[in-house]
């Protein structure tokens, strides 16, 4: 995997459903996939926080935040 910053949802689900075929053919370590697991948590929880602010700010447009986050459900 590249160090490439994680800026979205999908890159983030790519990592990890690559991650989990890595594990089932044996290529990664089971530990070095929970390790990459924590850091896929944090990072969501990242995202959850930021989205949840933006949300709740009254000057940010809820179109932009729909373009941005396609998968999230926005009111």
């Amino acid at each position: 995997m590249k160090n490439e910053e994680i800026k979205t949802t999908e890159q983030l689900r790519k990592i990890l459903n690559d991650a989990a075929n890595e594990v089932r053919s044996g290529s990664m370590e089971l530990d070095h996939a929970r390790a990459l697991l924590q850091q896929s948590k944090k990072i969501c929880e990242k995202f959850y926080s930021k989205t949840i602010s933006a949300m709740t700010d009254p000057e940010v447009d809820l179109s932009m935040l729909r373009k941005k986050f396609p998968s999230e459900p926005f009111r």
